[in-house]
């Protein structure tokens, strides 16, 4: 199982959201400060050796407004997407707050 660890403490801003997600999966060198383009790396992982995956958001009480939102329901996206039965690969992933 892959364990992503993300920094609650540092989601204040969508930014800081890219910046924990490429330090967590070290995405190709493409992410800047772009949705689609984290969307995109999410649904292909393929430099990463497995197909569980955990991502467990650390200090999440520090996580707050319209960027928890926004956090949440791209979390959601990508779990909804992997669950997909038509969807390769089959990935799993379970979200953990902490």
């Amino acid at each position: 199982m892959f364990i992503a660890e993300i920094d609650g403490s540092d989601l204040s801003s969508v930014k800081g959201f890219l910046f924990q997600m490429d330090k967590a999966f070290g995405f190709p060198p493409n992410l800047e400060e772009d949705w689609d383009v984290l969307l995109d790396c999410m649904k292909d992982l393929y430099w990463i050796d497995d197909t569980d995956f955990t991502i467990l958001i650390t200090n999440s009480y520090q996580l707050i407004g319209k960027t928890k939102v926004k956090v949440v329901s791209f979390l959601n996206e990508i779990k909804e997407y992997w669950e997909d039965p038509k969807t390769e690969p089959n990935y799993t992933l379970k979200i953990q707050f902490d």
